[in-house]
């Protein structure tokens, strides 16, 4: 299958779709990080989602404890 034949569907993604085809459409890389979650609060997820993302980029290096 080449790229042009290539379908992505993100059910519930709400904006991720137009974002992801903007930037293959101005040969940006993106990378999307989803997680589906149940209504209330969310903040849990968020945490998690960032310490993947973290975890992932390392952008904030792990503290030392002494």
């Amino acid at each position: 299958m080449s790229d042009s034949e290539f379908c992505i569907r993100i059910p519930g993604g709400g904006i991720t779709k137009t974002l992801y085809d903007e930037s293959c459409s101005k040969e940006i890389q993106m990378a999307v990080l989803l997680k589906f979650v149940s209504e209330g609060d969310n903040i849990p997820d968020a945490v998690s989602l960032v310490e993947y993302l973290n975890e992932w980029l390392q952008i904030v290096k792990p503290s030392v404890s002494l």
